[in-house]
């Protein structure tokens, strides 16, 4: 295959990784949000796995969840909330231990996204707000880790996700 024609592959599944973030997004809402009780769960956090194997992925998912945190209107969960995607991607993609990345992205995403409480609609304390996101981090990320431990140790998807990095994790 050519390098034009790997360059155009890269760009479609990146931007594949983008419309999955935000469909899985607006699919779940209103749980996507927090409007169920305020506890965030983000289906679509669950992508950020790919990131452990691909670094690139970041990008993708970072500004899948801008794209779904301008329909919040808040300012706050623009800039914190895509913020914590993206700290939590980077974080994924630089340990080489699975479960310490996702653990690691569990802490990231609850400290920040407790800050995002602090403000309206919400106003909560804020480790209440610590409290409800890691919630719905542990099974989101909970989630993400179950699959890559169930399908990314085969070779084929890892071709298909254009496996990178840790190719022979280990949990």
């Amino acid at each position: 295959m050519d390098k034009k024609s790997l360059i155009i592959r890269r760009i479609a599944k990146n931007a594949i990784v983008l419309a999955l973030y935000v469909a899985l997004t607006f699919a779940s809402y209103p749980l996507s949000w927090g409007a169920s009780g305020g506890i965030q769960l983000r289906v679509s956090e669950v992508l950020l796995v790919l990131c452990f194997f691909n670094r690139e992925y970041v990008i993708p998912l970072t500004i899948g969840c801008l794209l779904c945190n301008i329909a919040s209107f808040t300012p706050w969960d623009m800039l914190i909330g895509t913020a914590s995607t993206a700290l939590t991607g980077l974080a994924l993609s630089f340990i080489p231990y699975l479960g310490i990345g996702v653990l690691s992205g569990v802490i990231i995403q609850s400290l920040l996204i407790g800050v995002v409480y602090l403000f309206p609609p919400l106003e909560l304390n804020y480790w209440l707000g610590v409290g409800l996101a890691s919630i719905g981090e542990v099974i989101a990320l909970g989630v993400g880790y179950v699959f890559a431990l169930g399908f990314c140790k085969n070779a084929k998807v890892q071709d298909i996700i254009n496996a990178n990095l840790h190719r022979d994790f280990k949990w």
